[in-house]
């Protein structure tokens, strides 16, 4: 099957499987950013276990492919199974993948295509070497792409005792003045996620940093 029949076999599941007044509600709850088959979350999942089993042999280079051509779509659930089939073979991403999840990040940019994208993949591909890791966070933390710097703050959330929390410290302070929503909500949900790990650790760097914005030191209390 190629990258085209899969993506209409995909779009051919979501639609039987549509429901309008649904359709409506999830592109209101997305500010009208986009259009959506109107597919609810267990049959969503029925449609991914139907692209699993059709693509069991694919490699990792075959489903980025499948995800670049996928962005296209005008159907968010697309771009949403597409992450997911990434993510069910997350391991085998490399940093040759790289430059295509960072399109998926900065294009149809919003937060439940990014920080799955951020958490899951990204922080699978950093986590495989240190000087990338740096050097990829070094870039996006000063890219003018708000959601380029929301991942590159939000990559650790899994890495749980793995955390680098020098790097979460650095860039968390670097954004320090902004005054966009979803990077200080971004700021305070890391903290609060490595927090379950180190509280003394997040603890003391919050009560060092009074100046961080409300939000981020109301999201990283969270756990402490």
């Amino acid at each position: 099957m190629t990258n085209k029949r899969l993506i209409e076999f995909m779009k051919s599941e979501l639609a039987a499987r549509s429901d309008a007044d649904y359709s409506v509600k999830m592109a209101a709850y997305m500010k009208g950013h986009f259009v959506f088959a109107g597919v609810r979350g267990p049959q969503k999942q029925e449609v991914l276990k139907l692209l699993k089993a059709e693509c069991q042999n694919w490699t990792i280079d075959q489903l980025v492919a499948v995800a670049r051509d996928g962005w296209l779509d005008e159907w968010r659930e697309v771009q949403q199974l597409c992450i997911d089939l990434l993510k069910w073979r997350r391991l085998r991403l490399t940093a040759q993948h790289l430059p295509h999840l960072e399109y998926m990040i900065t294009h149809k940019s919003w937060w439940d295509s990014v920080d799955m994208i951020a958490s899951n993949l990204i922080g699978t591909v950093l986590s495989h070497s240190k000087d990338l890791q740096y050097s990829t966070c070094e870039r996006w933390i000063a890219s003018e792409n708000m959601w380029l710097r929301r991942s590159a703050i939000i990559h650790q959330l899994k890495y749980k005792e793995d955390t680098d929390h020098e790097l979460l410290f650095a860039l968390v302070e670097s954004q320090k003045g902004s005054t966009e929503f979803f990077i200080n909500k971004a700021c305070g949900w890391a903290l609060r996620q490595y927090a379950k790990t180190a509280p003394v650790h997040v603890a003391t760097f919050v009560s060092e940093h009074p100046d961080l914005s409300p939000l981020t030191i109301r999201e990283a209390r969270k756990s402490l």
